[in-house]
Parts: C-alpha cells; structure tokens; sequence
C-alpha cells in the first residue's frame, strides 16, 4: 500500500528551485493549537540555527471558522522566502541521534526483499514488506517514542492529533464514502499489512520504538502524518517543519516549496501577497476524492473536481432506452440480439491494450468526456441526438442514487457511536460537490438541446422564407449543412 501519495502536478508546475526536485503532499493545517505549543515549536525554530521564519508571516494564524493557516503580516512581493529549513531540522528515514546504530540495524532488518523464499520454505507466503514511506513512519514514531528528550518533540506537539484520514475511519464512516470517487481510493489501501511488517521490525528490534507508538492507532497516525504532510525528496518521504503549515487553494497559490542549495528548503512566493492576505500553497490539481483520501479535507468549489462514473451504470441506462424505443417493434428475441451486438461493437472499439473501462471521469473541465458520449451513441443507435443526450442526463441521475442514504439524515445512528461528526461531515461535503458536478454535466446537455432546437428552428424559418426555390434544397440549407450541424452539435457535446 503506498502510504502517500504525490500530487499531481501540470507541465510547468514543478516546485523546485535550483537543482533538487521536491513534490508536493502537504495537507491543511487543521484545528488550531494551543498557545504553549506554539511558542515551543517557535522557540524550537529560533533555537535552530538551519531555521529561519519571516517576520511578515504568521504561520499559526487562528480562523474564526476553527482552523489555523499562514497569514501575511505586512504586504509580502514576488520570490520573498518566508521559511528557510536546513535538512537537518527535517525527518527522513534515518536517524542521526544516539540510537543511530540500533536504529540503522533495525531499517536493514524491514529493508530485506521479504518475497523472496526461504529455500523449502516455497510454499509459505512472503512476510509483507514495509514500504519507503513506512520507514519514515517508523522514524517519526522512534521520534514520538522518545518524548521530550527527542530533538522533534516541539514539531510533533504542533501535528494535528485529531485530525484523521478515511485509513483512520471505521467501517462505519467508510460506507458514507459509497458511490463517491473516494470509494475505490480508500478500499484500495489497508493498513493491516504494513502494520504487521512493523509488529514484526519491533520483535526484533524492540529497544528502538517505545510500547506506546507501537499499537495499531499510533501507526496509523503516524501514517496519517507522512501520507498528508509530507514531501518527497529525491525519492524519499520527509517531513519538513514549517513547510507543512500552508493551506492549499490551486486557484490561489502564492508559496511554493524548492530548494536553495544543497541544505536548505525554502518556501517562496510566487506572487505577491497582500498584508492580512492567507498564504496558499498548491498540492497540485486533484480532485477532491484525492483530497479526503490523502490529506482528509474537502475543498468547495474545486476547479479540478471529478466524478467516477460506473460503466456498467451507463450501459445498463442505455438498455433501458434501448428497449423503451425498439422493444416493441424487434420482440423479445431480436432485442436481445441486437444488444448483444452493440455491445460487441463498443467491445471492438477499444484499443487491444486498452482493457474494459471501469468507469468514466467527468470533470469540471471535460464535463462530457468523448469516451462517454461515443459509448452512448453507439448502444443507443438513435439518430435523434436528444435520445444520446436524454440517456446521458439519466445516466447522470442515477448516479446521484448511487450516494449512500445515511448521508439524508444527519441525526440517522447518531447515538450509536460508530459515526464520528467528522466523517459525516466531510461525506456530506464530497457528496455535495460530486453533485454539483453532475448538475453541471446536466445543465450543459439541456443548453445543448436548446441551442440545436432554436438551430432547427432557425433553418426551418430560413426554409419558409424561402420561396425562390433556386439550387439547394428545400429547406434553404446547403447538402453539406446537415453534416455542419451535426459536427457543431458534437463538438458541444
């Protein structure tokens, strides 16, 4: 199981600056802090001499709304560095402290290709094996294990304790996420085997992780920290102090995180900011799915957001206008035949490396994707293109039936405790802009049938006009312009 996962970034957009590149997978700040942890993380970073913050940020800036972000204090230009973090105030997956040997020995334990069997062990299967990103977890619990001797302890006091990902939800709240694009993202992803590789290092390397960060809950916060908040640098996961604190808005993004030399990272603005202005930083252009499965926030309006589409729920709409329209005139039989060769048509349509499609992505920016209306146009086999577009609005409705019926009622099973507030409330939330979606999808088919009726209207009020009867035909219209119109009404859809 990958235990972070790498924003998605657009040709251009690459956060790096000088010759170390840099990705980004940092997550919302989350709930404010208390005051005392604050000043010890600050004293923390005054004390470090590779840790520099500007005096015109504030980054434990407190919303009214219940959540902390970095703030411009005074106006802020283009390239200012607002952070300067030397690696060694960073987290990796290796230690520099006085448990470096006991620490090195254990990582080449869980570091052993675990699929490889012992001989005549052949049928035993292979132990599950930790991760690149789980040897950071592994070094951010020896971290929390160690208290306040450790070197990190003011940064790890400042992680959102309560904050949780979909890994951290219970059965319970997961079955909220059903029909959304979150679904298959957090169904595909199990601690259990990471975990047990962990239990396994511990057995033999017990004096490296204290007992309490050595339960399930404390590995799948740990999990939680690395997959939300961290960066990977040159092909590791690491945590960076201080980096981790912008709030993410791609529409809005004024910080970017890059490198200034080989030993510093550096968060620098792009744009300018304005005094009492919020510093955004860009996890990269994901969908809100991405958003909650790795980083456990719901961004509204998201100009990047998608929604999965069932294929099967779009051939089975497309059944259901089928038989509606030549049921009747085929019979049972031939209906059934001639299905199954529109479905052996879209079959030889894919490409032979192609695989069958399990679902569609519509988005914001391809809200009719021609994946999509090139299946629909070929099992409806309809030359009336309001029966294509009709289908694809149904097809649109019944996925919005597909939500999870726990989301209607936000008292439903309120007392039975396996529900936590903020599941319900991000659910609701990815729902709700997973609908938007739709309703946008269904909107532009409904601007697309108006436009081509006042179309025909127009060439058949054009036709009645004209009585010269010279060339063309009857209509008035070119023997090309059908075929015109037909391509303006494609390239709408």
């Amino acid at each position: 199981m990958p235990l972070h996962s790498h924003a998605a970034l657009a040709p251009g957009d690459e956060p790096y600056i000088g010759s170390t590149m840099v990705e980004k997978v940092a997550p919302p700040s989350t709930k404010v802090i208390g005051h005392e942890a604050k000043e010890k993380f600050l004293a923390w970073a005054d004390s470090e001499q590779g840790f520099q913050v500007s005096p015109d940020v504030d980054l434990f800036h407190a919303f009214s709304e219940g959540y902390r972000g970095v703030v411009a204090t005074k106006d802020i230009p283009r390239d200012a560095v607002l952070v300067r973090i030397a690696r060694s105030c960073c987290l990796g997956p290796e230690t520099t402290d006085e448990s470096k040997n006991s620490w090195t020995k254990a990582m080449s334990t869980s570091a052993v290709d675990a699929t490889k069997t012992t001989q005549g062990e052949s049928s035993k299967p292979p132990a599950p094996r930790l991760t690149r990103a789980c040897l950071t977890v592994l070094r951010l619990l020896h971290e929390r294990g160690l208290g306040e001797s450790s070197p990190f302890h003011s940064y790890l006091s400042v992680l959102p304790q309560d904050h949780r990902l979909p890994l951290e939800w219970t059965e319970a709240e997961v079955g909220l996420l059903q029909g959304t694009s979150a679904e298959p993202l957090v169904g595909a992803g199990s601690l259990d085997s990471q975990f047990e590789a962990f239990q396994s290092v511990v057995a033999q390397h017990p004096t490296v992780w204290e007992p309490s960060v050595c339960t399930k809950a404390a590995f799948a916060k740990g999990v939680n920290w690395v997959r939300s908040r961290g960066f990977t640098v040159m092909g590791d996961p690491h945590m960076i102090p201080g980096a981790d604190m912008f709030n993410h808005d791609p529409n809005k993004q004024s910080v970017q995180i890059g490198t200034d030399g080989e030993e510093h990272f550096v968060m620098k603005t792009v744009q300018p900011v304005k005094a009492g202005e919020e510093v955004f930083s860009s996890f990269g252009h994901i969908s809100n799915a991405q958003l909650l499965n790795s980083y456990g926030f719901v961004l509204p309006g998201n100009s990047f957001d998608t929604v999965l589409i069932p294929t099967q729920l779009v051939v089975n709409t497309c059944y259901a206008t089928f038989v509606k329209l030549e049921a009747d005139k085929l019979g049972e039989a031939e209906t059934k035949k001639t299905w199954e060769q529109r479905l052996a048509m879209v079959a030889s349509n894919r490409d032979a490396d192609e695989g069958e499609q399990e679902a569609f992505v519509v988005s914001k920016y391809d809200l009719l994707p021609e994946s999509l209306a090139d299946m629909v146009q070929i099992l409806t086999m309809s030359n009336d293109e309001e029966v294509a577009y009709a289908t694809i609005a149904a097809v649109s409705q019944a996925k919005m039936g597909q939500y999870s019926p726990l989301l209607q009622d936000a008292k439903r099973n309120a007392g039975e405790g396996a529900i936590g507030a903020d599941a319900r409330t991000l659910a609701r939330m990815l729902v709700n802009e997973e609908k938007k979606v739709l309703q946008d999808l269904r909107l532009q088919l409904m601007s697309v049938i108006l436009d081509d009726n006042e179309d025909e209207d127009k060439d058949e009020d054009e036709g009645n006009n004209d009585s010269s009867g010279r060339g063309g035909s009857a209509s008035g219209t070119s023997p090309d312009a059908s075929e015109e119109k037909g391509t303006k009404k494609r390239r709408k859809g």
